[in-house]
């Protein structure tokens, strides 16, 4: 219990966050907007296009060369690349041909949820810190944040 009470309110709550989002955690990616997302990732190091050949028209735009290309940013594309790259690799020497997708998809969700989640938690921590709120408001605040919300 002394190694609790000395530890950073900010080190807590990374814990807290990173438990709840594990717990949390579905494995799936969820959405078919993230599966598009993961699509385009995976296109930045493989062959495989940015959209899938399936998906266009009703998503994607025509650009250079007649390629196809997804309309949004890439944000998240970024955000998920590493997790990709290793997830892919696991993937090849670990999974079954059958589940390489899917292994390679709760790969991805596991190591980029969590620690997305415990950064929004510590930036809301620090907001409030600049807002002037005590240390335990702040703390609050995030964890209200974490539990108290859809989040």
């Amino acid at each position: 219990m002394k190694l609790i009470r000395n530890a950073s309110p900010m080190l807590l709550l990374a814990v807290a966050a990173w438990l709840a989002a594990v717990a949390v955690q579905p494995g799936e990616v969820g959405s078919i907007d993230t599966k598009r997302r993961l699509q385009t990732t995976h296109s930045f190091w493989t062959s495989d296009p940015a959209v899938a050949p399936g998906d266009y028209p009703k998503f994607g735009l025509v650009g250079r060369n007649n390629e196809i290309y997804p309309w949004y940013g890439i944000g998240q594309v970024l955000a998920m690349l590493p997790s990709d790259i290793v997830g892919s690799t696991l993937a090849r020497k670990i999974a079954r041909p059958a589940d390489y997708d899917e292994f390679r998809e709760v790969f991805i969700t596991y190591t980029i949820s969590p620690l997305l989640c415990v950064g929004a938690v510590l930036l809301a921590f620090r907001f409030l810190l600049l807002l002037d709120f005590t240390v335990n408001q702040a703390v609050a605040g995030a964890l209200a944040l974490l539990f108290g919300t859809t989040f």
